[in-house]
């Protein structure tokens, strides 16, 4: 791969889990896509956040690392933004 590569994995990750969020939220007639998104972006960067802190306790050759949370929430942020454009095809 190239080096960071894992960064890339964990924005996309974390980015599919706030479109699968959005997407089954437009799928099942929600109403308020703005207040939705908004929530599935926090959820998914608190998600993200846990994990590293409870990596960074586990002591099993794991460790929590601040940059993964970051590419977590970059990743979050991004898809949060274009969800609703691509979820408006779904309706």
């Amino acid at each position: 791969m190239f080096p960071h590569s894992d960064k890339v994995v964990h924005a996309l990750m974390f980015g599919a889990v706030v479109v699968a969020m959005i997407l089954d939220y437009v799928r099942k007639g929600g109403t308020h896509l703005l207040r939705f998104t908004l929530f599935s972006l926090a959820t998914s960067v608190a998600i993200g956040g846990i994990i590293e802190l409870l990596q960074s306790c586990m002591g099993m050759g794991r460790s929590g690392d601040w940059y993964d949370f970051m590419a977590d929430a970059a990743g979050a942020a991004l898809c949060a933004f274009s969800a609703p454009l691509i979820a408006r095809f779904f309706k």
